[in-house]
């Protein structure tokens, strides 16, 4: 089930969006038919994409954090995570 859901964001407390999909439309085959949580902010550019079943993070960044992308998954980042990340 897709979803969006306006949130306070963690890192600075304005409203940001959490998305809720499938991990195959992220990570393809990799980790099969997983919920994926993704918490972003346009604010402060706080991302934050997460397993809801384990609570694994999968990528993170945000102004004066350091991005964490686990080598493994960076070849299955669609293209807007992907820039979100870089930016």
């Amino acid at each position: 089930m897709n979803m969006t859901q306006l949130v306070r964001c963690p890192n600075c407390g304005n409203y940001a969006q959490r998305h809720y999909f499938r991990s195959e439309e992220i990570m393809g085959e990799v980790c099969g038919n997983r919920q994926v949580i993704q918490t972003e902010c346009s604010s402060c550019d706080y991302l934050m994409v997460i397993f809801s079943d384990n609570g694994q993070v999968i990528e993170t960044s945000s102004l004066g954090m350091a991005t964490t992308i686990h080598s493994k998954n960076r070849q299955n980042l669609t293209p807007q995570v992907e820039k979100a990340i870089l930016a």
